[in-house]
């Protein structure tokens, strides 16, 4: 009746239909169980990452920080708030500095149907019924807030039908589809899906972390160096054997300190056997008890020598820096995406111009079986 005032005014927002959609709703989600979206997300018996299609139903205007400038990625959680519903639940939602710039030129506003996905939901750990007297949508006590980004949200059609999103309807896995480069915005989140084409694969290289000078690496930013393959093999064969000696000396610094700490537990007889000039003599003149201790005591003693060290090297590596080095490989590749615009013609024929974007993809820590699929 609000879109089409002029056609349905006074035929479907009366008393017997709301009491008959009421009675629809109840033998449906009562009777047979069939839940909406924002329900099962809000009881957690579904991931809130699915496809789906909600309404803005409210829009709050809070005050944005004094200076201007949001530190976090989501608008300081409290500026720009939007109230979604799927028709008959309702949840509130925190957006990006992107979507919140969409807000303030009115791209959205109440009304706004939103396709989104990759939503992210905060609070209720454990799920919460929004049936529940505690359960309030819209507000500072709202238990439940769903962060919207603007790689992963679109705006959907009037008539779109709410709730999640056929699969039949999405065949790209249940995911929304970026077509090009230029459509991704920064900051925008993570990209849920996007067709790339691999132009180039360059050769796997490596930063090492807290790297000094002894390498020819590129430099990052004064603590951080690129290295080829060659270049990482040599700083990791110059790095085991620095650490191999600072582990030895380390050994030998420790080593008497902890014999001394062990020495204090000794048992009699073993420090009557030490003091002695001959030990083995010493040995056979002891009874059968006497070199059950005594043996027991020798493998005890090295277990416990062992250990001690072993504790003393690894505290002595943690503290220094210089016995860890962290070095991460990567894979770049040339990619880009190709669309095909259509152009008139001057004789009437439609003719499709392709337009490529290029992009270097970054990849970390690609395992073997990655790369070669690549």
């Amino acid at each position: 009746e609000r879109r089409f005032p002029a056609f349905l005014a006074g035929k479907y927002l009366t008393y017997e239909n709301v009491v008959l959609q009421l009675h629809k709703r109840y033998a449906k989600e009562i009777s047979n169980g069939k839940h909406p979206a924002l329900r099962k997300i809000l009881n957690r018996d579904i991931a809130s990452s699915r496809l789906m299609t909600l309404c803005v139903s409210q829009v709050s205007m809070g005050n944005i920080n004094s200076n201007g400038k949001h530190q976090d990625k989501f608008v300081n959680k409290t500026a720009v708030r939007l109230e979604l519903t799927d028709g008959w639940y309702s949840v509130q939602a925190s957006l990006d500095t992107t979507l919140t710039d969409f807000v303030k030129r009115r791209k959205i506003v109440v009304g706004t149907k939103l396709t989104t996905c990759n939503v992210f939901m905060n609070g209720a750990e454990d799920g919460i019924d929004p049936l529940d007297d505690a359960y309030i949508s819209f507000g500072e006590n709202c238990p439940i807030l769903l962060d919207l980004t603007a790689n992963a949200t679109r705006l959907a059609k009037w008539d779109a039908k709410l709730g999640f999103v056929d699969s039949s309807m999405c065949p790209q896995y249940g995911l929304l589809r970026v077509k090009a480069l230029p459509d991704i915005i920064p900051g925008g989140g993570n990209i849920p899906l996007i067709d790339l084409i691999i132009c180039r694969r360059y050769p796997r290289l490596y930063v090492e972390e807290g790297a000094d000078d002894r390498n020819d690496g590129t430099e990052l930013d004064g603590r951080s160096k690129v290295l080829t393959e060659i270049q990482e093999e040599t700083a990791r064969k110059d790095f085991e054997k620095h650490r191999q000696k600072a582990i030895e000396k380390i050994h030998e610094q420790v080593r008497k300190d902890c014999e001394k700490d062990i020495d204090e537990l000794t048992p009699e007889i073993w420090k009557n056997l030490v003091k002695c000039d001959s030990p083995q003599e010493f040995y056979e003149r002891l009874s059968n008890r006497e070199k059950m201790d005594v043996d027991r005591w020798r493998g005890k003693r090295s277990t416990l020598l062992q250990y001690r060290i072993r504790q003393e090297i690894e505290a002595e590596m943690e503290c220094d820096d210089s016995l860890a080095r962290v070095s991460t490989p990567f894979i770049r590749l040339r990619v880009n995406t190709c669309q095909f615009n259509r152009l008139l013609c001057d004789d009437g024929k439609t003719e499709h111009l392709g337009v490529c974007d290029d992009a270097i993809l970054t990849i970390k820590r690609a395992s073997e079986e990655q790369v070669s699929f690549l």
